[in-house]
Formats: C-alpha cells, structure tokens, sequence
C-alpha cells in the first residue's frame, strides 16, 4: 500500500548522490587550477583620460602610458598607485604638460611588488586643464602579471 513511492525515492537518491559527487569534483578542480591565480593585464582610466598601455615589472616598477583626450591641454602633476589612492603603495610625481590627443608615460618605483605575482590596484590621477589652476582627478584600475 505505502510502496508505490519507494522506486521515485530510490531514482532520486541515487541522482542526487551522483549530482553531490559532480559538485564535489567541480570544487576540488577549483581549488586546484585557482582560476584567481590567472590575472588580465588591463589598464583603465575615467575619461577624458584613457590608460593606453602598461607594464608592471618588480625591476622597473608600473609604468603607465596616459592619453589626453580632454579637447586641451592638461598638465598631470601626480599619479598615485596602490589600494588606498590617498596613501599609495607607490606614485609618479612631476610636472608634465600633455599636449590635446597626445600620450605619455609614467613610472611609479617602490611599489613593493614581487615578480611572478599578479598585482592589482586603484590609480589615480591628479591634473589641470590648460592654463587653469582647478586640480581635477581621473580614477581607474590596474592589474596583471608582475614581470622581470
């Protein structure tokens, strides 16, 4: 009376065992490639700059390479690099005048990376338009393999 069940029991206990033995696999593999181990190389800056290129090297430091693309001149006095911007792991400090739709690169040293690590950041940077004196920031992001 009570056994019309027991073979849609007995089906499902069995496919539920072999779904948690699947779940089980797909986790210990995880655990063992570390997909998180594998980190893109990308560059990004909030407009009007664009982060066109860079290098991350334990020797050479970050560098980065900066096009204006504000419709004037800018002239870029810091780029701070690291997790907290206002006290960076590393900057690049000076002066430069970029011309409108031109590029320029930035090296950051002591940043304390190591080579064979992958590195991920925030990157700020600190400019004026023009002849103006009103400090703008552009806020991006950094990541990917630490070179030689």
């Amino acid at each position: 009376m009570f056994r019309k069940g027991q073979a849609a029991m007995e089906f499902l206990m069995t496919y539920g065992w072999a779904i948690l033995a699947a779940i089980i696999v797909i986790a210990v593999l995880v655990w063992i490639l570390n997909p998180g181990a594998v980190t893109p190389e990308s560059c990004s800056l909030n407009p009007p700059l664009t982060c066109s290129d860079q290098e991350i090297s334990e020797a050479r430091g970050i560098t980065i390479e900066i096009e204006n693309g504000a419709g004037e001149d800018i002239t870029v006095t810091a780029v701070n690099i690291g997790a907290d911007v206002s006290n960076p792991d590393c900057s690049a400090l000076g002066a430069t005048n970029i011309t409108d739709g031109a590029k320029d690169q930035f090296t950051a040293t002591g940043c304390g990376i190591t080579e064979g690590s992958n590195y991920r950041a925030d990157i700020q940077v600190t400019y004026t338009k023009g002849t103006g004196t009103l400090v703008h920031t552009a806020s991006g992001k950094i990541s990917g393999p630490v070179g030689a």
